[in-house]
């Protein structure tokens, strides 16, 4: 760290902080797209094509970050490495930006995923009523402290996996070709997303 008044109590290890990462990369944007994506792109190579291009920005971003991170070791992110690149109003911004957007912007459309998902289950409860009560309950359980909060993150990383794994192996073990059909004979995004309701119901909250 760069100065004592910055630097963190460390409480997550390895694993804590790669299920983090998965738990930000695997959620709510892959599960509730990719059935809209298929529906608009209308074939497995350009759906293919979509995912390996984010990929590819996704990695050079970490790639960015990660060398940042190592020159400036310390506690605010982006928001330290634009400040001291481009001074504090600079930063400022993007801080704002950043909390605002990516942070406030997310959460939203986690939330709203999971009660799309969450009223196919129960139709009885609103999408925002399950969103909010979704929200305010992984906010609260965050709130108690960071040890609290990785429980969720692991929890969640095992979860998404694990969902991952199940959707190949069924795919691949399923005698019935229907679940091999190409994304061409897809008419509607709505059809995937409804299908896999309660799987992705538990993915969106995570």
């Amino acid at each position: 760290m760069s100065s004592q008044g910055n630097q963190q109590k460390r409480v997550l290890g390895l694993g804590s902080a790669t299920s983090t990462v998965v738990c930000n990369m695997i959620g709510a944007g892959i599960f509730t797209t990719t059935g809209l994506h298929a529906a608009e792109l209308g074939s497995s190579s350009a759906i293919m094509t979509v995912w390996l291009v984010a990929g590819v920005l996704a990695l050079c971003g970490t790639l960015s970050i990660i060398e940042l991170a190592n020159i400036w070791p310390e506690a605010g992110g982006t928001y330290v490495f634009i400040r001291n690149i481009f001074g504090r109003p600079a930063g400022f911004v993007a801080g704002f930006s950043i909390a605002f957007f990516g942070i406030v912007g997310s959460i939203s459309i986690m939330g709203g995923a999971f009660g799309f998902y969450f009223n196919k289950l129960l139709p009885s409860i609103s999408p925002p009523l399950a969103a909010s009560l979704a929200v305010c309950l992984v906010t609260a359980i965050h709130s108690i402290g960071v040890r609290e909060g990785n429980v969720i993150n692991l929890l969640g990383a095992f979860f998404k996996i694990g969902l991952l794994l199940a959707f190949i192996t069924f795919g691949f073990s399923s005698e019935s070709t229907a679940v091999l059909a190409p994304a061409s004979t897809i008419e509607s995004g709505e059809g995937v997303l409804f299908g896999t309701s309660a799987a992705a119901l538990g993915a969106a909250l995570a």
